[in-house]
């Protein structure tokens, strides 16, 4: 019985360490064009990677949604990108996506995150910054 309860004790710690190591960034509202969406200056990404959940939604059987960290020299990597091949019914609803920024290395300050849409809407746009990689690998993604 000592045992079990050993390992459910390290089991919960394990979990409680993965929390508080990832900050979600909770953005509100519908983006239907291309924008900044938020600050990332007060978060120190090296070695950290940051992933995006969301929904976009496609009415027609074109256009395109780019989630992209950037910094102020105009270097841009891809963390999500989705069209319309990727949706059902016209809707593509991701979790913890990251192309580009697993791991990132400090030899860039990133500072914001953008959103490049055409002919699209993104919703429930939730932004992870994780010390571990929990993001599927660009191969496993749809």
């Amino acid at each position: 019985m000592k045992t079990k309860k050993s390992i459910l004790i390290v089991f919960v710690l394990l979990i409680s360490n993965y929390l508080m190591a990832q900050n979600s960034i909770n953005i509100g509202g519908t983006f239907t064009s291309s924008q900044t969406v938020t600050s990332m200056q007060s978060y120190n990404l090296q070695g950290k990677t940051v992933s995006v959940s969301g929904r976009a939604d496609f009415a027609l059987n074109r256009g395109f949604v780019r989630i992209l960290l950037s910094d102020d020299n105009g270097y841009d990597l891809l963390i999500y990108e989705t069209t319309p091949l990727f949706a059902n019914d016209g809707v593509d609803i991701f979790t913890s996506k990251a192309t580009e920024t697993i791991n990132l290395s400090s030899a860039f300050t990133f500072t914001k995150v953008k959103v490049e849409i055409e002919k699209a809407q993104l919703t429930n746009l939730v932004i992870n910054v994780s010390d571990n990689y929990t993001a599927p690998r660009l191969s496993d993604q749809k």
